[in-house]
Order: C-alpha cells, then sequence, then structure tokens
C-alpha cells in the first residue's frame, strides 16, 4: 500500500523513537513490530483537510505563552500530559507548516495516545500569525508587509514555548531545561526550524522526524529551468518536459513556496538560505552519544504530484521528478 501523505510513518517512527528502537527500514515496507497492528488501523485518509476539531482519547489543555522577546505576541498552545500521569523526561513537540494550524497533528496525537502504554507528553502550539495565537507579525522594512519574522524568530519562539511548558506543566526548574529530551516531529517549513532550534540549542533534541522537509537552501524557485535566462537550451531538458511546461511551473509554484513570496501567516522565508547554506550542516549534536536520530520522510511520489495538480493545476512536480537525480544532489 504506498504511504500516504503524512501519517502513516510519521506514527510509526514517533513510536519507534519513543521506543528507541530507531530503524529506518524501507519506506514502503511494514514494520513487523509491535506497531503493525498500529499500522492496520490506519485508513488511508489523512491527507490535507479536513482537520479534527477535537481528540476524544486524551485531556488536552490549551494555554498561552506570552513572548519575553516581545510581551504583544501571544502564542496559542495545547499540552497532553504524559499517559500515565508521571513526571516525564521527554516531550514531543509537534511543529506545522506554513499557514496550517496545529490541528494538523491531531490524528498522529490520537494514534499515538491509543497504542502507546507510555506516551510521552506532548506539546501543540499554533506560531504568530497562525490560528488562535494574538497578534500578528510586525513589519520590517525591505520585506512584504506583515512578515517582519524570520525562522529563527520562530526557533526562539520555540525556545519559550518548551521552557514555559517544561516549567508550568512537567514541574522542570528553568535552570535544568536542557536536561528534558525533546522530540520533535516537523512538517514543511517547520523542518528548517526544527534544525535550526536544535542547532541553537545543543544537546537537547534526541530526535527529529522530518516530514516533507522545506528547500531550506534555495529559494525553489530555481528548482525550474527559466527558459527566458541567458543560456537556457530546451535541448537539455529531461524528456516530458518543455520551456511551456517550466515557465507555467515557475509562475505558479513561486506565490506559494518561494522563499521571498508572501504567506497568510506572515513568516519570512527569505533568510532561509543564509540561516540554512547547506544541507549537512551544521551538525546536530543531540543530549546522548549517537543522537539525535533523524528521520527525514519525503512526500509519497504516487500522491503528490496529483495534490499538486489538483491545487496549482499544473504538472510542475513532472519538471521536478524528471530532474530528481539532480535535485537530490543538492
Amino acid at each position: 500500500m504506498p504511504l500516504v501523505f503524512g501519517r502513516i510513518p510519521t506514527c510509526w517512527f514517533i513510536y519507534s523513537i519513543t521506543h528507541d528502537t530507531c530503524v529506518y527500514r524501507d519506506r514502503r515496507s511494514r514494520p513487523s513490530t509491535t506497531c503493525s497492528s498500529l499500522l492496520d488501523a490506519i485508513q488511508p485518509s489523512f491527507l490535507l483537510f479536513p482537520f479534527k476539531d477535537y481528540l476524544h482519547c486524551c485531556s488536552m489543555e490549551k494555554f498561552f505563552v506570552k513572548l519575553e522577546r516581545d510581551p504583544s505576541l501571544q502564542l496559542s498552545c495545547f499540552f497532553i500530559p504524559d499517559s500515565n500521569l508521571n513526571p516525564s523526561k521527554r516531550l514531543i513537540v509537534f511543529l506545522n507548516g506554513i499557514n496550517i494550524p496545529h490541528k494538523l497533528w491531531y490524528p498522529v496525537v490520537q494514534i499515538l495516545n491509543d497504542n502507546l502504554k507510555e506516551c510521552p507528553p506532548m506539546l501543540l502550539y499554533d506560531r504568530v500569525g497562525q490560528l488562535g495565537s494574538i497578534r500578528l507579525n510586525k513589519d520590517v522594512a525591505g520585506r512584504p508587509s506583515g512578515h517582519g519574522r524570520d525562522c529563527l524568530d520562530a526557533t526562539y519562539d520555540l525556545r519559550e514555548v518548551i521552557a514555559h511548558t517544561a516549567e508550568k506543566r512537567l514541574g522542570i526548574n528553568p535552570q535544568r531545561l536542557d536536561s528534558l529530551r525533546i522530540i520533535i516531529a516537523a512538517s514543511s517549513v517547520s523542518c528548517a526550524i526544527a534544525r535550526l532550534y536544535a542547532a541553537e540549542f545543543p544537546k537537547t533534541v534526541a530526535a527529529l522526524v522530518l516530514l516533507d522537509s522545506t528547500l531550506a537552501n534555495s529559494d525553489t524557485v530555481s528548482i525550474f529551468p527559466d527558459p527566458e535566462s541567458p543560456g537556457f537550451s530546451s535541448a537539455a531538458l529531461p524528456t516530458g518536459v518543455t520551456p511551456e511546461l517550466c515557465a507555467d511551473s515557475r509562475r505558479k509554484i513561486f506565490p506559494v513556496y518561494g522563499s521571498e513570496s508572501r504567506n497568510p501567516e506572515g513568516l519570512w522565508r527569505g533568510t532561509l538560505p543564509s540561516l540554512l547554506p547547506h544541507s549537512d550542516s551544521p551538525k546536530l549534536e543531540g543530549p546522548d552519544p549517537g543522537t539525535p536520530y533523524v528521520t527525514v520522510i519525503q512526500h509519497d511520489p504516487e500522491v503528490f504530484p496529483l495534490q499538486v495538480y489538483q491545487v496549482f493545476s499544473t504538472h510542475a512536480i513532472r519538471v521536478f521528478q524528471c530532474g530528481a537525480n539532480g535535485f537530490n544532489r543538492r
């Protein structure tokens, strides 16, 4: 069965991490461990919408974190305690994609809570500009209106959210904050935020599950050849890719995925290529030898092109797939 966007791999790898059995299998294989019954129960229906509005399996506490760096901003946060209500030294933190509310993760939270005998506490939140949080990103010269904060700002916001949760919900003294083992599940642009967090606060992140990551060291649009650029040659295009398709892909992809494009959330992505210029650095240092465990999961190659066509009415992914070998060397 083809893996569906997000649901099966995310649950499986978080499940593995929490049981210290992080072994990456072929992405289309089914694990034969205790997780197999979990996968049997999952239906291939979790795409992007609709979101669940509630969790029926567990208690969830909502609270706001007023940012010390800007007290006018308050982030909407949601905390699910340890399944046994015991003090925990681990915390699973879910990071949202751009313009996507925390509710995206509800199905994953539901499955983990239902199937783990000792599920660590879980934290979800909405960034500045996302649904539920108070106030919007401010203006900064040289950027579109309302895009005054970037992924590094979001990284330090995350630090404040984790610190507040550790002290108020887990009883961890602020001086011992770095003793908490963080497990991050991130999607899209938040994968870059997760990488920045692990680099800015070394020896704190025990594991990372990076789902369909953004291209941090690229403006994304450059993946698609520009027919109007000097030296462009249609003869160099892969079979099945035309100059018209390249131009159409660039025109339709930039407004959504371009690093300097606007977005309703107001998260500025234009600094990402300078914050994370290399795909293999900075080197991440976890709290224990051999950590952090890192699992990278790509878009489903069968499902994703159909989703892109439905949203953008373009076969942009054909260009992406035809040039995949060159892209993967980035």
